[in-house]
């Protein structure tokens, strides 16, 4: 999971919002705050799920790839969009 930038979408509440559920599913999760930890490709290859929650950020050519769940951590306190959101990280993690 790699969190930052603006803080205005609560990256990093929503990254400490969803890590638990994903190690309760048996993942291992490994936090970052920085884009660099795209740049480490073996790592990369070996994950099976990638969280990004980044907003208002650039990305260079190296870095693998962006996206933002495009939320304030305080979206996911309704029960059905936390749920909704966790079941689809554990579905593409499959």
């Amino acid at each position: 999971m790699v969190w930052g930038r603006w803080s205005g979408h609560e990256p990093q509440q929503c990254v400490e919002r969803f890590a638990p559920a994903l190690r309760e599913a048996g993942f291992e999760v490994d936090i970052a705050d920085t884009l660099d930890a795209y740049l480490d490709a073996g790592r990369m290859a070996a994950l099976s799920l990638m969280v990004p929650c980044r907003t208002m950020d650039a990305i260079s050519h190296e870095q693998l790839d962006y996206s933002s769940l495009g939320h304030v951590a305080s979206d996911f306190d309704v029960p059905e969009a936390f749920e909704s959101t966790r079941r689809g990280m554990l579905w593409a993690a499959r």
